[in-house]
């Protein structure tokens, strides 16, 4: 399972794959916005799941994951967000979203139920790969 997070708020983005580093998900990366974050989706098709922030500078997580979703049918979305989206119901959709400050546990339950893993909470990061993989930073 290789998962990318976007956020403009790039330290959000790099502490959320270092606790799912902890927790037996070894390939996490991180965009710093949404022309970052599909760059990496392009330079990877192997990526499997999006945990997308969905107020942005360059554009929303909406655009994002429906502009996504004709050349990577097989990326599924999760949307974290630290506004009410009350009046958003329409556009979120069946895609799950969590509110900042993102829980741990639920992002990891929630990544279970949406892609279908269940990383054992607690175990021990690989000596393969110690670290979470981290895009470039911005100019």
């Amino acid at each position: 399972m290789k998962i990318l997070i976007i956020d403009d708020e790039p330290t959000l983005a790099s502490v959320l794959c270092q606790q799912l580093h902890q927790v037996g998900i070894r390939d996490c990366g991180f965009a710093s916005g949404a022309a970052e974050g599909l760059d990496l989706l392009m330079a990877d098709p192997g990526i499997n799941l999006v945990i997308s922030d969905v107020v942005m500078a360059e554009t929303d997580g909406f655009t994002l994951r429906d502009s996504l979703a004709e050349s990577f049918p097989h990326v599924k979305f999760i949307f974290i967000s630290g506004y009410d989206l009350s009046d958003y119901a329409e556009r979120i959709g069946n895609t799950a979203l969590l509110m900042k400050p993102v829980d741990s546990q639920l992002l990891i339950a929630t990544i279970g139920e949406v892609a279908g893993i269940f990383p054992e909470v607690g175990s021990a990061p690989s000596a393969a790969n110690p670290t979470p993989r981290a895009a470039p930073s911005p100019a």
